[in-house]
């Protein structure tokens, strides 16, 4: 009697054991999947991070270009060389001489399709 009681009392603790590691595989299952979405969150926040940053230089470049365009306008030669290309203008006592390309000869196509499909697109102008 005594050897079938130890017997009950040890298959019982084995139960326990079986229940208890089925409870931590369970919680691993819970920590690694909250480990696993703060590497992902991780991993989107560097990445914004460096689109950022690279995103900061381009603007610092394009600070310091307008900067130095600035700076070119605040003197008299540099403004003066703006209104220029701006506008086609001279000064007083200059002259300004344009060259302009020779048009092109017209050419002429032959429209060598379909007769009736020329005799419509004479009638509407094209």
């Amino acid at each position: 009697m005594i050897v079938a009681e130890n017997f009950q009392v040890r298959r019982g603790n084995k139960k326990w054991l079986y229940f208890l590691a089925l409870l931590l595989l369970i919680a691993n299952g819970f920590l690694f999947r909250g480990v696993w979405r703060l590497y992902q969150k991780s991993q989107i926040a560097s990445n914004n991070y460096l689109s950022a940053k690279e995103r900061l230089d381009k603007l610092e470049v394009r600070k310091n270009f307008l900067q130095g365009q600035l700076a070119e306008l605040k003197t008299e030669q540099g403004l003066e060389k703006q209104i220029r290309n701006s506008f086609s203008v001279v000064k007083a006592g200059e002259k300004m001489v344009v060259i302009v390309d020779s048009p092109d000869q017209a050419t002429t196509s032959i429209d060598k399709g379909n007769p009736l499909w020329r005799a419509i697109k004479s009638i509407f102008g094209r």
